[in-house]
């Protein structure tokens, strides 16, 4: 009886954690200046956020309200430099793998070479100069995470 017992508890237990697993990550990695960032998100951080597919209407959040967004959030991971990124695209997508309507925005931004002048941390001309934010379609903020600082 123990013995059946125990092996019943180890199917269980293996049940839960594959449905605990994440069913799709998105993984990506890019370098502003001498700082490297990356993302990484699952289907998990999607919980809260509404389902919206294409041809139901407008999204539950609008894309100038996902780059104010973004922008409170650039101010807080670069404070030094926000100021001098502009957007360069907002775009509506979903991860391939992700069937269940939860799409998100991805706001890019670009620091443009001019505005070296205006900063008290220039960027050597051969530095990348993209930013890239996440918005959920209820609002919050997917941020990057600094992995690197190259000196």
């Amino acid at each position: 009886m123990r013995i059946l017992l125990l092996v019943l508890l180890s199917f269980t237990g293996l049940g839960s954690a594959a449905e605990d697993r994440p069913k799709f990550v998105t993984d990506v990695s890019f370098r502003t200046g001498w700082v490297s960032y990356r993302f990484r998100f699952t289907d998990q951080d999607f919980l809260g956020s509404p389902v919206w597919k294409p041809g139901d209407g407008e999204p539950p959040l609008l894309p100038n309200d996902a780059h104010n967004r973004a922008r409170e959030a650039l101010k807080r991971l670069r404070p030094n430099d926000w100021q001098l990124y502009s957007t360069t695209s907002i775009g509506l997508t979903r991860n391939n793998e992700d069937s269940q309507g939860r799409f998100y925005y991805y706001v890019n931004l670009y620091r443009l070479p001019e505005s070296d002048k205006q900063s008290l941390i220039p960027l050597d001309p051969a530095e990348e100069r993209i930013f890239m934010l996440t918005v959920l379609l209820n609002g919050k903020v997917l941020e990057p995470t600094p992995t690197q600082v190259h000196r």
